[in-house]
């Protein structure tokens, strides 16, 4: 599921590893989360969750009601994280892909989240609230997708 929330919030591992279940609101269906490297910034990101991922979080919460810790074997293993794609199976994921596992790391999703924010026709301003980047270069360098017809329609309107 660490993948799936990677996939569908953009957050940094540190921060799935270690969210809680208090971070989570089945009801509303978001998650309000102060990512650490944000947190001096002040800033909580709301990240409403895409109904796969909801799905699975309510199938979670009511396998292990418990648990403090949404992914509590992620975060007993990131304590103790000597790999930089974390534990779990996704250097295979991408080994089955066909992708460089050398270029590629847990991190990669929150830039093809960022990216197909972009693809979406997500505005900037809406996709650095997503994602909790303060700077537009920051979010620039995760954004990976042309743009074509967006630049298109632009040079259209200025001609």
């Amino acid at each position: 599921m660490a993948r799936q929330f990677a996939r569908y919030t953009g957050l940094r591992y540190s921060s799935v590893a270690r969210l809680k279940w208090e971070d989570v609101d089945l009801a509303a269906g978001v998650i309000r989360h102060t990512p650490p490297k944000t947190k001096r910034h002040n800033i909580t990101v709301v990240i409403p969750l895409a109904k796969i991922l909801l799905d699975e979080l309510k199938a979670a919460r009511a396998d292990d009601p418990k648990s403090t810790h949404v992914l509590p074997l992620h975060e007993k293993a990131y304590q103790y994280r000597k790999l930089k794609s974390g534990p779990g199976t996704f250097v295979e994921v991408l080994k089955a892909a066909k992708v460089d596992d050398s270029q590629h790391t847990f991190h990669s999703w929150r830039h093809t989240f960022r990216t197909r924010l972009s693809e979406a026709g997500v505005s900037d301003d809406l996709a650095k609230r997503l994602g909790g980047w303060t700077e537009d270069a920051t979010a620039a360098r995760y954004d990976h997708a042309e743009r074509v017809e967006e630049l298109r329609a632009a040079v259209e309107k200025a001609g």
